[in-house]
């Protein structure tokens, strides 16, 4: 795969529309104030002994400047220290919302550990009564056993 140009997706910059520039959200093209020839680019630079043999510079000003990407539109300053500043305070305000929700979520796993506990000791609780039912209910059985067999026994014999 070798190209003399790499293949590069397209980019939208937002910029602040002024006199000659696009309007806001418009992707970069081959029109935004960069020389589109390497003839353009060699005529950029000073004539010298060197400056008619191929240079890795001048192949790398060839490829920079046939790549939309690194082309730049104005900017206004303003606009991008306000855009900071509110970027700024936005990642101060969410780092603030996850502190709290750090915290909410702290309180929260406190309590489902907390109610874990509750309901392990009220599960052994009942195995506990299940057990202690069981042998309730066997004495039930066996007094309701010995109160008929003494009602039995104190039957009077007949003859």
């Amino acid at each position: 795969m070798s190209s003399a140009h790499p293949v590069v997706p397209s980019l939208t910059i937002p910029v602040v529309e002024g006199e000659g520039t696009p309007s806001l959200g418009v992707p970069l093209s081959r029109s935004a104030a960069v020389p589109a020839s390497e003839s353009q680019v060699q005529e950029a630079h000073v004539e010298g002994p060197s400056s008619k043999a191929s240079t890795p510079l001048r192949e790398s000003l060839a490829i920079i400047i046939g790549n939309p990407i690194l082309e730049v539109l104005p900017l206004n300053v303003d606009h991008l220290a306000k855009e900071i500043a509110s970027l700024s305070d936005e990642n101060q305000t969410m780092g603030n919302e996850i502190g709290a929700l750090q915290i909410h979520e702290a309180t929260l796993k406190s309590q489902r550990n907390l109610l874990q506990e509750v309901v392990h000791r009220q599960s052994q609780e009942l195995e506990w009564l299940g057990s202690e039912t069981a042998a309730v209910s066997n004495l039930a059985n066996a007094v309701a056993k010995d109160i008929s067999w003494l009602k039995e026994q104190k039957k009077p014999v007949t003859t």
